[in-house]
């Protein structure tokens, strides 16, 4: 009887204990469905969520004069920046690659003359992923 108790509190434990892996997806830009407003919000959002996450970011120019550090505090499955959505509410992005009008640019313009996007990962993140071929430009 005892062996089946602690054979059943293991079991337990493994279905029971375990905390769910988040998954988060964030948009980026103004208007309906938009959780955040800017890049670096979307990234400090999930700078302490383990699990692997998506900013989709709208078409448009996103000032950051003096870069951005991504350096997350827990271990994540990968991180994924998705550019050139008409709207938050975009089920994919639109438009032509070749063109910055159907982008999301990274402009780091009129500031420190730096990376737009710098990356501390330090093996907290499996895969950092950022895509020109779904509107992502800098």
């Amino acid at each position: 009887m005892r062996l089946c108790f602690f054979v059943l509190a293991a079991v337990g434990l493994l279905v029971f204990g375990n905390t769910p892996v988040a998954a988060l997806d964030l948009r980026v830009g103004t208007g309906a469905g938009c959780t955040h407003a800017d890049i670096g919000a979307a990234l400090n959002a999930i700078r302490t969520q383990t699990g692997t996450h998506t900013l989709r970011i709208n078409k448009g120019v996103y000032a950051v004069p003096d870069g951005l550090v991504y350096t997350p505090t827990v271990s994540q499955t990968g991180v994924f920046l998705e550019g050139g959505y008409d709207s938050c509410t975009a089920g994919a992005p639109t438009g032509s690659t070749s063109s910055d009008a159907d982008r999301a640019v990274v402009n780091g313009a009129g500031g420190l003359e730096r990376s737009v996007l710098d990356l501390s990962l330090y093996g907290r993140v499996g895969t950092f992923h950022t895509s020109t071929g779904s509107g992502l430009a800098s």
